[in-house]
């Protein structure tokens, strides 16, 4: 593989980051091979130490939306994330990722839960008010604010949980990151 059809894979590869992004990483590894060959190794050579264009890539941008969830926690964020961290691996791919949506999903039941209790609760609390209703009106309001109050127990039990479980999720991105093997080639000037 020679510059041009390393750099063209690196380039295809890195899709989906921004422009400036792509340029500092293609940049980087111009200069690489550059500096290189002015130390005497040929282009193939300084290209199979890199190592597989692809892998690097995947790598680049695990990276780069780590740090994007790091800094703003959102949804689509914490998304990219775990989908670039997915991909660095069969073992995440194959055992990993069920598990996190299993994990998601229990999450999204709670949350739907606390929701159901709530709506739930405001309907027994007013109940008395536009139906015939065989219990007292001091019972159903009650009634109706302890579902509220469990609800959002719930709700708010669920957030905190969600909110560690993505710290969670993103230092073992992290982790999984650091155990992917890149050689990172640097020429020291002399």
């Amino acid at each position: 593989m020679n510059k041009v059809q390393f750099l063209n894979t690196m380039r295809s590869s890195l899709r989906g980051l921004p422009k400036e992004e792509i340029e500092d990483i293609l940049y980087d590894y111009k200069e690489h091979i550059e500096v290189g060959i002015t130390k005497g190794k040929t282009e193939s050579l300084i290209i199979d130490e890199f190592g597989s264009p692809r892998k690097i890539a995947k790598k680049h941008k695990a990276e780069f939306y780590m740090g994007e969830a790091v800094r703003e926690k959102t949804f689509k964020t914490v998304t990219r994330a775990l989908m670039a961290g997915f991909g660095l691996g069969l073992l995440n791919l194959i055992f990993v990722f069920p598990i996190f949506i299993s994990i998601l999903s229990v999450f999204f039941s709670l949350f739907m839960t606390g929701i159901a209790l709530l709506i739930s609760g405001f309907a027994v609390a007013i109940s008395p008010v536009f139906t015939f209703n065989p219990f007292p009106v001091a019972a159903c309001i009650t009634a109706g604010i302890a579902l509220i109050s469990l609800g959002l127990l719930i709700m708010i039990g669920s957030f905190f949980l969600t909110k560690g479980f993505v710290k969670i999720t993103i230092t073992y991105l992290k982790s999984n990151i650091n155990l992917i093997k890149i050689k990172e080639v640097t020429y020291d000037e002399d």
